[in-house]
């Protein structure tokens, strides 16, 4: 199992908020639950709002990643 995860918002197939969505559906059944970073280029303080919602969201990383942000980031 992953110790972290990083989701960007838009993704094809299935953007970020649905995959959180479908986690949160069975993050109860897995042993050990990962750091979740939402990665995005958004500015929308509604995106920020919302990630806020999800107990499972660690953090918000704004796009560009760099590595000042990996160095920031904290597995579980």
């Amino acid at each position: 199992h992953p110790d972290m995860i990083i989701s960007d918002i838009t993704m094809p197939i299935m953007n970020g908020w649905e995959f959180l969505q479908q986690y949160e559906s069975f993050k109860h059944q897995l042993p050990k639950q990962p750091a979740i970073y939402i990665l995005s280029s958004t500015v929308d303080p509604e995106d920020f709002k919302r990630a806020d919602t999800y107990a499972s969201v660690k953090s918000f990383i704004s796009k560009p990643l760099v590595k000042e942000h990996l160095e920031d980031i904290q597995p579980n």
